[in-house]
């Protein structure tokens, strides 16, 4: 497996974890309301699975920051075949196997 594969599926998990929470503790800011004055004491909060609202608020803000540094890298790490992919679908014409990098290595059987 290349050292590129490597990198790339870390940056999914990475994005993928990140995107978990950051989706969670929206659901629960979402679900559990505002009240009261904004960004005071909300009487209503009850604490989920233990945590306080500014807890769920970190959480949210820090995650919502590592997906978007996450998908960063993962548009960096695939420009090449992102330009590739835009001038043939540009040029009307079918793409000749531009194949996104990790996957090449899996297609050929993982050899180099």
């Amino acid at each position: 497996m290349s050292r590129k594969a490597v990198v790339c599926y870390a940056v999914d998990m990475f994005l993928l974890f990140a995107g978990i929470v950051c989706a969670l503790s929206g659901f629960v800011l979402m679900a559990q309301g505002e009240g009261g004055y904004r960004g005071g004491r909300n009487p209503e909060f009850s604490s989920v699975l233990g945590l306080s609202r500014s807890t769920w608020e970190t959480l949210h803000d820090g995650s919502g920051i590592a997906v978007t540094v996450g998908a960063i890298v993962h548009l960096w790490l695939h420009w090449r075949w992102i330009l590739q992919m835009t001038k043939a679908l540009a040029g009307r014409r079918a793409p000749k196997a531009l194949i996104c990098p990790p996957e090449e290595r899996i297609k050929d059987g993982g050899g180099k």
